[in-house]
């Protein structure tokens, strides 16, 4: 990385010295073509004054090239350097044209005569056009002696470049490496407030992995200790069962106590197929239209006989309320928070049960009056393998994981869930699509 961003920034420092020689060969080469034409110019009013004097005092000077042009026939009358006889007619040139229409022109072209680049300057004097020119060889001598200016320049800039590049990367680098040192603590050895987002999100990927380790952890730990105590039981009631060590009668309780563990081992293990199947990322979802209506009143009907059994009583006001979801998911998550209504209650206690529609979003409340959560176990409830009342759980039979897959279920929908409860009196939950 560090050999990146010092190839960067020395190519960035090179570009950049290329691209201001270039755009300052170009404006120092028109600002000296404009010098050039006001230094012929100048010269011309001073030669102006020789013109009077007539061709002999013209023909002395020989600093500049000086052309005498008939401003009728547009023939070369005079040159201080050249043969007239050779010349053609300059009617047609540029800046004659302009001289004899604004009394004085200029032009820059490649003479075929002087076989050059050059600057030409014109004026109209009566009946003739006086006209000085000059090679651009002193402009070329000035903008080479430019480019070797510019050239030393941009060597010794692009070296300076180097040097820094290295000292700017290891600014830019240095904390990223201490990144892997103390990823907590970083922002305090941070030199530039631009790398604070970053660290931030470096920051927040390392506590959600840690999370996602400790409960992974946690996770299997709970599975072998809930898995354990059924695998006991059957393990040890059957053992005793083939050696005949037991008689008819406790053959009889044995077998059913190995039914009820595995019967729990069973949901438990289905329980966290499902919760593994919820966590992955790509679950397919089977999306329908439907009542919810319908729904909870068949599941209300299956857990009646439940709700006998505990002593319980299941009350519903269901309205119209239709849906966008997955009928089975759904099903699985208003299954477990009506069993846990009806299995946390209290001995001729209730659960109610209703579905409405308002403002567009359709909301599902399942109400009890039992033993209730302590405000400190809220939070947790919707924590694998977390029980409030693990006595009355090992009894009904729950595994903990009822409440986590709801809330699994829940978030492949962005739908909420919002629980109320007081010890000792009842638990409402309210689910929001």
């Amino acid at each position: 990385m560090k050999k990146i961003i010092r190839k960067q920034i020395i190519l960035i420092a090179c570009a950049a010295v290329f691209l201001v020689g270039v755009v300052g060969l170009v404006i120092n080469y028109n600002l000296l073509k404009e010098r050039f034409f006001s230094e012929l110019k100048t010269e011309i009013n001073m030669v102006k004054l020789l013109d009077e004097s007539g061709f002999e005092a013209l023909a002395s000077y020989d600093q500049t090239r000086i052309t005498i042009i008939d401003a009728n026939s547009g023939n070369v009358t005079f040159d201080n350097q050249k043969n007239i006889a050779e010349m053609d007619n300059h009617f047609d040139r540029e800046e004659v044209v302009l001289a004899l229409k604004d009394g004085e022109g200029q032009s820059f072209r490649f003479s075929k005569t002087l076989d050059s680049q050059t600057f030409y300057y014109a004026i109209l004097i009566d009946n003739h056009i006086l006209r000085l020119s000059k090679t651009t060889n002193v402009l070329v001598g000035m903008v080479l002696t430019y480019l070797a200016f510019i050239s030393l320049s941009s060597i010794i800039i692009v070296f300076i470049c180097i040097f820094f590049a290295g000292y700017v990367t290891d600014i830019i680098i240095r904390p990223i490496n201490k990144l892997t040192d103390n990823v907590n603590n970083i922002e305090n050895e941070i030199v530039y407030d631009e790398l604070l987002p970053f660290v931030k999100t470096i920051q927040n990927q390392h506590v959600d992995i840690l999370k996602a380790a400790n409960l992974r952890q946690e996770f299997a730990a709970n599975v072998s200790h809930e898995l354990k105590t059924p695998l006991t039981v059957i393990s040890g009631y059957s053992e005793l069962m083939a050696n005949g060590i037991v008689n008819e009668e406790d053959t009889i309780k044995l077998a059913k106590d190995i039914y009820n563990s595995a019967t729990a081992l069973s949901k438990m293990v289905e329980d966290i197929i499902n919760l593994s199947s919820l966590d992955y990322s790509n679950l397919s979802l089977n999306i329908t239209n439907y009542n919810l209506k319908d729904q909870i009143k068949e599941i209300i009907s299956k857990m009646r006989i439940i709700a006998l059994k505990r002593e319980v009583t299941i009350e519903s006001d269901l309205n119209d309320c239709f849906v966008n979801l997955d009928y089975n998911l759904i099903n699985e998550l208003l299954q477990n928070l009506i069993v846990n209504a009806i299995n946390y209650n209290k001995v001729n206690g209730k659960v109610y049960v209703s579905c409405y529609q308002e403002n567009g979003s359709s909301y599902v409340i399942v109400k009890d009056t039992g033993i209730g959560i302590k405000e400190r176990d809220q939070k947790r409830v919707f924590e694998r393998f977390y029980r409030v009342d693990k006595s009355r759980s090992k009894k009904t039979g729950g595994t903990g994981l009822g409440l986590s897959i709801v809330k699994h279920i829940l978030s492949q929908f962005s739908a909420s869930i919002d629980l109320q409860s007081t010890y000792g009196k009842g638990t409402t939950i309210k689910i929001t699509f």
